[in-house]
């Protein structure tokens, strides 16, 4: 553009300089009497304009022509026959400058049709009518369609037309004199291969014919990429139940998959405006819109349960998920999100509740049938015991007793608890104990001091345990404490870092004789003790008898040997 500018100001000057230069020699001849060459001169600075600018020419070449007989009129002699050739030349001047002019005007038209016939960036070319070759053609054609400079020349069309049918529609509707705009149609490149291309086709002369092609194959990729996305989006969304649904910013569905309006018996523009929520039930529809408003509100995450009754008055359950679509800028432009039919998983979980509801109580009843079993077996004992003489027997039926109590203690406590699997240590360990101090009724008074961990053990690990602790503060009742007013008895239990248990037993009693800490003892509480501590419990059993006695026993329960 600037040089076209200093080239335009460059043929300006010129034109002007040789202006004055024409005025100057017209003064001169017509001061010396020379009258036949000046006016010729006039011509050249007129073709300067003209080439510069057309329309400014004509104005120029009028202007020129009454300069030019003013020159006459002031420095000519009064002669006749001079007026006559002036005015003469006027005429013949004013007529030349018109035809310069516009001879420059189609010159600049074709220059203007030129410059857009090969700078185009689509591919131009003409053809005639009647024999349908191709006539001219520009470079980007031959890029388009891959062919070397000329190789189209005095081609017939059908040649890179590629289906006959759609340039036969094009050419009837150019023969009607209608002509064709922004038409999609196909062509065939040198190589074979097919673009898809854009073009108007319009008649310029009698058999002559325009044709523009804008390549336009990378849009029908594209497009064939979006419809195919588009599909598989909707298959998707058809595979899953109730599918994908979108709204716009406001929260309105704008789309909803088939199987989702299927269940509402609704059509797709009834969706929106909140109407798919008269679906719901009174009290989930009121609760669900204002929800649903308030995350539209704030540009949140959408994760909602809510019942849906179809046409037939069945009800669904629906899990419906969704986040807002933002654009560059951060601002919510939609809602995407996706319906789940969770009615199956709703109906497996309720028959579960149900089926735990009905295991619970069965198990209770279980654990109330043994415990009362086992206080029938209690009771056995007892009058068993009331009937023998032997001091000795009646120690043996009180021990097994006891026995018998810790583990009916356990399924007393499953009966009353919530959890049926695990009982808290603590409660059961201090109900145990005060058991046995009640069972044997010694005349000593046991304080017992606690240091237990708040621990959950499941029921037959309890079961080892109860045992274990039944036997080894039954030995402190019945031998730690000979003829003392008072002793005391602790009892810790804690976890360690590497998840062991270490269980603690300490009486200040008289302390264990000896000979009977051994590895394989002789008495058959020892005898217990050891089959619950090292066989049972699969765990390491430590005795002391130095200030009383001191029964420590260390297990994992995750390696308990089960029976």
């Amino acid at each position: 553009m600037p040089d076209i500018k200093k080239s335009w100001f460059i043929i300006i000057l010129l034109a002007v300089l040789l202006t004055l230069a024409c005025v100057l020699i017209t003064i001169f001849s017509l001061k010396n009497g020379i009258l036949e060459i000046y006016p010729y001169l006039y011509l050249v600075p007129v073709i300067l304009i003209a080439y510069a600018s057309p329309r400014t020419g004509v104005y120029f070449t009028i202007l020129l022509g009454w300069l030019f007989l003013g020159l006459v009129y002031l420095y000519g002699v009064l002669d006749l026959r001079l007026v006559a050739s002036s005015t003469a030349w006027f005429y013949i001047f004013v007529s030349l400058g018109v035809l310069i002019s516009a001879y420059m005007n189609e010159i600049v038209k074709q220059r203007k049709y030129h410059d857009i016939f090969v700078s185009s960036q689509s591919g131009i070319f003409t053809f005639d009518l009647e024999t349908l070759k191709i006539q001219q053609h520009n470079l980007r054609l031959d890029h388009i369609l891959g062919y070397g400079e000329g190789e189209l020349d005095n081609r017939e069309i059908s040649t890179i037309w590629d289906l006959p049918d759609e340039m036969n529609a094009i050419l009837f509707r150019v023969r009607s004199g209608s002509p064709v705009s922004d038409a999609e149609t196909s062509f065939v490149k040198k190589d074979g291969n097919r673009i898809w291309g854009q073009v108007t086709v319009s008649r310029s002369m009698e058999n002559l014919v325009v044709c523009s092609v804008a390549d336009i194959s990378e849009r029908k990729r594209a497009e064939a990429q979006i419809r195919e996305r588009e599909l598989r989006f909707r298959m998707t969304g058809d595979l899953i139940p109730y599918g994908v649904w979108i709204s716009d910013a406001s929260g309105q569905f704008t789309y909803c998959s088939e199987s989702f309006l299927v269940l509402l018996d609704m059509k797709q523009e009834e969706c929106g405006n909140f109407a798919w929520m008269k679906r719901l039930t009174p009290e989930d529809a009121e609760r669900t819109k204002n929800d649903w408003i308030e995350t539209v509100r704030t540009g949140g995450f959408w994760d909602y349960e809510y019942r849906i009754f179809d046409k037939a008055h069945g009800e669904h359950f629906v899990l419906s998920r969704g986040s807002p679509l933002r654009d560059g800028t951060g601002k919510i432009i939609s809602f995407v999100g996706i319906h789940l039919d969770i009615t199956d998983l709703k109906l497996a979980e309720e028959s579960l509740k149900t089926s735990l509801v009905e295991k619970n109580i069965l198990l209770r009843e279980i654990h109330h049938r043994v415990k009362n079993n086992m206080q029938l077996v209690i009771g056995l004992l007892q009058f068993q015991a009331s009937a023998v003489s032997s001091p000795e027997i009646a120690r043996i039926v009180l021990d097994t007793e006891t026995r018998i109590r810790s583990m009916v203690l356990i399924h007393e406590r499953l009966y009353r608890s919530d959890d049926l699997i695990n009982i808290p240590l603590e409660s059961y360990l201090r109900d145990l104990i005060d058991n046995l101090i009640y069972t044997y009724r010694t005349k000593t008074i046991i304080k017992v001091e606690y240091n237990i961990e708040n621990i959950k053990i499941d029921q037959p690990t309890l079961i080892h345990l109860g045992l274990l602790i039944t036997e080894v503060v039954s030995n402190s009742l019945n031998h730690a404490f000979p003829n003392r007013d008072t002793g005391t008895i602790t009892l810790s239990f804690h976890r360690e870092e590497n998840n062991d248990m270490t269980l603690s037993i300490h009486d200040d009693g008289i302390g264990i004789p000896d000979a009977c800490i051994q590895e394989k003892p002789v008495a058959m509480g020892l005898q217990l003790i050891y089959l619950l501590g090292r066989d049972q419990l699969n765990g390491s059993i430590l005795i002391e008898g130095n200030n009383g006695t001191t029964f420590t026993f260390t297990f994992n329960p995750a390696l308990q040997v089960e029976v």
